[in-house]
């Protein structure tokens, strides 16, 4: 059984407002939380990013953050380039890990950013791998 193309857009869509929304949420949601969590998993948190070779400063935070808004907005209206640059906002946010230390995730946290990292995989694979694709395709000639 086929998706029509209307009706794919529409799921691609609305996947993208949704991971979007959700990424908001996750993004900032560390600070705002710890009422939820005992005080000794709000001590825990404080050791998030032991030894990381990256210092993350309020720059970079905001950076990250910034591009992961931008890249889901250019998606959803099929601009050129867009599926490239989600593509490697998605990657820099995973390579990111790397240089930023332990992490220390509650485990709502780790529920929104499991969402997000399914949602955006989903995403990805709409945007190549069906027929969504000739969308780019077309507006790149």
């Amino acid at each position: 059984m086929s998706v029509s193309n209307e009706r794919l857009v529409s799921i691609y869509r609305i996947l993208i407002v949704v991971s979007t929304a959700i990424f908001v949420v996750f993004y900032w949601l560390p600070y705002f939380d710890s009422p939820l969590y005992t005080v000794d998993m709000n001590e825990l948190r404080k050791w998030d990013g032991l030894d990381a070779a990256v210092e993350v400063t309020l720059t970079v935070q905001v950076g990250l953050f910034a591009m992961g808004l931008a890249a889901p907005l250019l998606m959803y209206f099929f601009i050129v380039g867009s599926r490239e640059i989600f593509l490697l906002t998605t990657l820099t946010f995973a390579a990111a890990n790397i240089g930023f230390g332990a992490r220390v995730l509650m485990p709502l946290d780790m529920f929104l950013g499991g969402l997000v990292n399914i949602a955006d995989g989903a995403i990805l694979a709409i945007a190549y791998l069906t027929s969504l694709s000739e969308r780019w395709a077309q507006r790149e000639k």
